[in-house]
This record gives C-alpha cells, structure tokens and sequence, in this order.
C-alpha cells in the first residue's frame, strides 16, 4: 500500500478523535448509546465524509494548483488550531460554549442517560462539519468509493463506541489528552501537505 493511499485512512482516522472523545464524555456520564444511535451516528458520518472526499475530487480539479495545497493546508491547520484550543482548559473559560463537551451536553437534553435518535442524528450532523470542511478541501481519488465508504462507517462507529466503553473507566482529564494528540497529528498533516 503506497503512501497515497495511506494517507486517507490515516485522516479519517483522526478525524474520528471528537467522535471518540463525544462517546467518551457519554461513557463518563453513564449515557447509554443504544445500537441504532450508534448506526446512525456512523452511517451519517460515514456518508457525509465519503460525499465531502468525492466531491473535494471534483472541486480540486477546478483549482488552480497552487490553491490545491494551500486550501488544504489551510483547513487542516485550522481545524488542529481549534481542537488544541478545545483540548486545553486553560484557552477557555469552565464549560465555555465552543468546547465538545458542552456541545454534547446541549445535544443530550431530553432523557438524561440515553441518547436517543434525534440526539444521534444531531450529533452525527455536528461531528459532520470537521469531515465536510476537510473531505471538500482535501479530496481523494486513490480509494475506491465502497471502500471509502465502509471504511467511514466503520471507524466512526468504532471510535464513539470505544471511546463509550473507555469513559467508564478513565477520568475526564484523559479526554483532553486524547484530544490534544489528535489535534497535534492533523497539525502534522497540514505540513505534510506542504510538501
């Protein structure tokens, strides 16, 4: 397997750290995530980012070549910057409005220990936005479409599953060290697409 296709396994991967880290915070909280919420949270982020990568194809061929490496430079670099402001409490007030744990305390409002169908599509959709922004700026042409698909699905139904099974286990304060590594590692992919 050459690097090309390394590469988006590797970024979807780390695009599935929030996902990870919102199971987390349920995990910590007891919030019991049935099996069709979970479905719907990766089929939904699973589809979206496989559409956000074919259509990042399309429009990158649109783009002038020096756009097409400094467009996704850009998003990564900005998405890594956000994720390191959301890992670090200090850059924040306690429950400040931009952070992932308060936005998965806003989601999960109607029955406190279980995380319903519309509280998953929500989350989905939430979880979406990191995948659309980097799928349209970055693209891929080096998978093919089912196994980017499954791939998708997978890996975010993993990630919020793993991460529910690992918060009844760990502290909170674990969760910002995973996301600071994530937000490290996508900040190493906006350089490496530098080159």
């Amino acid at each position: 397997m050459n690097s090309s296709m390394i590469f988006p396994f590797l970024l979807i991967t780390l695009l599935c750290a929030d996902t990870f880290i919102f199971g987390f915070s349920y995990g910590l909280d007891r919030v019991k995530i049935p099996l069709s919420s979970l479905s719907l949270i990766s089929c939904i982020s699973g589809l979206t980012l496989t559409l956000s990568f074919l259509s990042g194809d399309r429009l990158l061929t649109l783009l002038p070549p020096f756009l097409k490496t400094c467009l996704p430079f850009a998003v990564l670099l900005l998405l890594s910057l956000y994720k390191i402001y959301d890992a670090l409490p200090a850059l924040h007030r306690p429950k400040g409005p931009l952070t992932s744990e308060a936005l998965s305390r806003k989601i999960n409002q109607k029955e406190a220990q279980l995380l319903s169908w519309n509280e998953a599509a929500l989350l989905a959709v939430t979880l979406s936005i990191d995948n659309i922004s980097v799928g349209l700026s970055i693209g891929t042409c080096h998978l093919p479409v089912f196994l980017l698909l499954s791939y998708s699905v997978l890996i975010h139904g993993a990630a919020i599953w793993g991460g529910w099974l690992l918060g009844h286990h760990l502290s909170r304060r674990c969760s910002h060290n995973l996301s600071i590594i994530s937000a490290l590692l996508l900040l190493a992919l906006a350089f490496a697409q530098l080159r």
